[in-house]
């Protein structure tokens, strides 16, 4: 009788993916934590989708689509290979740290083309360590604009331009990059790098991205030092990435378990009235029901979320109302008597 039983349960597991009516007779049926696992397992695998797409994300994932045109990859080896100063890194206390004074540590102007005699990179350095100052701070260098041409800042009437720029302060660093000649803001890093990732045996950075002969007309030698940046960006983003990772998937948890319970109280609801011979049905065997009927949307979820990776989010949520509004139709209507 057991062995029967456990076949039937087995038998609906499978019809429900494509039968309302074997979901409905599963939650009516069989024990109620095998609705327990279908719903975790309707949950958790269009997820994995995602979890993917952000383990699979890098630091410097925000400049990809502009990096190249803006010619970082020439500007700055050659900013930073002309630091006055030390710009050096405490690998036991993970700082940065600079021998000369807070604010603009170097720059890069254009000597030809269109940008000639313009700034095409900024380096600054600020001791603070609130994340709130530093946000501040680097907002108030965004609002500074510079009459192009020129590295004057520029007045209200004046064509300006805003260079891209990065940020080195005590435990952290940031930059963002605006359009060659505009004041079009391309890209910014989406987080502060977290030092507490990056070991470094020595403590010149000056050392650690342009080495000991840089030479800003040798391409390889540019490509190199930008090299050694992205790597620093990539390193410096791996916290935030695991962060990423496991609080977005919590998230979602939390999205579409409560979407379910949204959709077994419109299942409940359209089971109600004197002609619907589902009216004895109480909230719980509606949520043993959306428990029954999410593995197959979470399943799809799974597929078309590789597929679609842009809208990974919201197809679960899609699938899982319209197969709530399925079944409420196809086997929770009421039969009215002509």
């Amino acid at each position: 009788m057991a062995q029967d039983a456990r076949h039937a349960t087995i038998k609906r597991v499978f019809g429900s993916l494509v039968s309302n009516a074997q979901a409905v007779d599963g939650a009516k049926y069989s024990p109620w934590w095998v609705g327990v696992i279908m719903f975790i397992l309707g949950i958790i695998l269009p997820i994995v989708p995602l979890f993917v797409s952000a383990a699979s994300t890098d630091g410097t994932s925000f400049m990809s689509a502009c990096e190249y045109g803006l010619g970082m990859d020439k500007t700055f080896g050659a900013t930073i290979n002309g630091l006055e100063g030390s710009l050096t890194f405490d690998n036991t206390d993970k700082t940065i740290s600079y021998s000369g004074a807070n604010g603009l540590i170097g720059s890069y102007v254009s000597t030809s083309g269109e940008t000639n005699g313009q700034y095409e990179l900024r380096v600054y350095y600020s001791d603070i360590t609130d994340t709130e100052t530093i946000s501040n701070y680097v907002t108030d260098q965004e609002k500074v604009s510079y009459k192009k041409g020129t590295t004057q800042i520029a007045s209200e009437n004046d064509d300006a331009y805003i260079p891209s720029s990065i940020y080195f302060f005590k435990n952290t660093f940031t930059m963002d990059i605006y359009a060659s000649n505009s004041v079009e803001k391309k890209a910014i890093m989406s987080n502060l790098a977290d030092l507490n990732c990056f070991d470094y045996d020595g403590s010149d950075l000056k050392a650690y991205f342009v080495g000991s002969s840089f030479d800003v007309n040798k391409k390889e030698d540019r490509v190199n030092s930008f090299n050694k940046f992205k790597d620093l960006i990539d390193t410096t983003y791996e916290t935030t990435r695991t962060k990423s990772m496991w609080l977005g998937s919590l998230i979602y948890v939390g999205i579409y378990v409560a979407f379910n319970l949204i959709m077994a109280l419109m299942l409940f609801i359209m089971s109600r009235g004197k002609n619907n011979p589902n009216n004895y049905l109480n909230f719980w065997h509606c949520i043993k029901i959306d428990f029954w009927a999410s593995l197959c949307p979470g399943i799809l979820g799974l597929i078309f979320g590789f597929i679609f990776s842009g809208s990974a989010v919201m197809i679960y949520v899609m699938l899982i109302a319209m197969r709530s509004m399925w079944l409420s139709m196809r086997e929770l209507r009421p039969q009215y008597q002509g």
